[in-house]
């Protein structure tokens, strides 16, 4: 049926209206009605669900390559430290025994040595006396025997003294054999350490590189829950917001039984009669007759209102 304000439409009043009054105002009422229409829209459909839970993703500082070897070193150092320690130990305790021993073995020869010497002036004095006795010190035979007595303790103490250094020697040989044994133990020990510190090295990349699959695999997962999330909860709205609009289309008329549409209409309403009463009175009347954008944006109650308000 033909409404009232199609009867009152005057042929190229658009155009009139444009020379008459200014673009701007026409323009900001616009832009004003656009704005009002968009909170509606967002009131109505954009909040109705509230927003999917935020998750937390994992943050894994991963240490590198050189941060991985430093820490095996360190977990393995107080090892090394004490593996080294019980070697010198041991070589120094098993030197020092053989120190020993040569210090043994050479009070061992002087005291030969002295008995040697003690034994052979004991000869030589029970020698001397017995010729004495007899006449016969100063004779070829006393002094063949003396020379005999004093070669044969010449023999008994180089005998001795080579057997002292013989001693000496063989224990020289066992302090060398000792720093060679150090030696082999210090480079057999730093080969086993270093082969466990590659090993802890190994480890230590692994459970790192297990730990980012953990977290990447983690995170993924949550940005696939959160995107399902945005998904779901864009459905909803949708779903809800096109039940909504079919609603108030079974009503008959948008936003007659809808508070918010209500509310939209009666600000729309205010923004075009503000519009109207910066006008003087008859430039109001012809935009309220001809104006596809009064009419436009209103319901037929505040049309008609406005024309009541401008027109009679």
């Amino acid at each position: 049926m033909a409404k009232i304000a199609d009867f009152l439409k005057v042929p190229g009043y658009n155009a009139r209206r444009a020379a008459e009054s200014t673009d701007s105002d026409r323009d900001k009422l616009e832009e004003e009605l656009a704005k009002i229409d968009a909170e509606y829209d967002k009131a109505a459909g954009g909040s109705r669900l509230p927003d999917p839970p935020e998750y937390e993703k994992l943050v894994y500082d991963a240490p590198g390559d050189e941060e991985i070897a430093a820490r095996a070193a360190e977990e393995l150092e107080a090892e090394r430290v004490a593996g080294v320690e019980k070697i010198e130990s041991d070589s120094a305790a098993a030197k020092a025994a053989k120190e020993t021993e040569r210090t043994a073995a050479a009070e061992r020869a002087e005291q030969t040595k002295r008995e040697i010497s003690d034994s052979y002036d004991a000869a030589v004095k029970a020698f001397a006396s017995d010729a004495l006795s007899r006449g016969l010190a100063r004779s070829s035979v006393a002094v063949n025997k003396t020379a005999e007595l004093e070669s044969g303790r010449a023999r008994a103490l180089s005998e001795a003294a080579a057997e002292a250094e013989a001693a000496a020697s063989a224990i020289d040989g066992e302090l060398a054999a000792l720093e060679a044994a150090r030696v082999q133990a210090l480079n057999s020990f730093d080969i086993a350490h270093a082969a466990k510190v590659t090993q802890r090295i190994s480890e230590l990349t692994e459970e790192r590189e297990k730990r980012r699959e953990e977290v990447l695999k983690y995170n993924n997962e949550l940005l696939e829950q959160a995107n399902k999330d945005a998904r779901d909860k864009a459905a909803l709205e949708s779903d809800l917001y096109t039940e909504y609009l079919n609603q108030l289309k079974l009503s008959g008329e948008l936003g007659s039984s809808d508070p918010a549409a209500s509310a939209r209409n009666s600000a729309k309403y205010e923004a075009v009669r503000n519009y109207l009463l910066a006008m003087n009175k008859s430039d109001a009347a012809e935009a309220v007759r001809t104006d596809d954008l009064v009419r436009g944006s209103l319901t037929d109650y505040y049309y008609y209102k406005l024309y009541n308000e401008f027109c009679k």
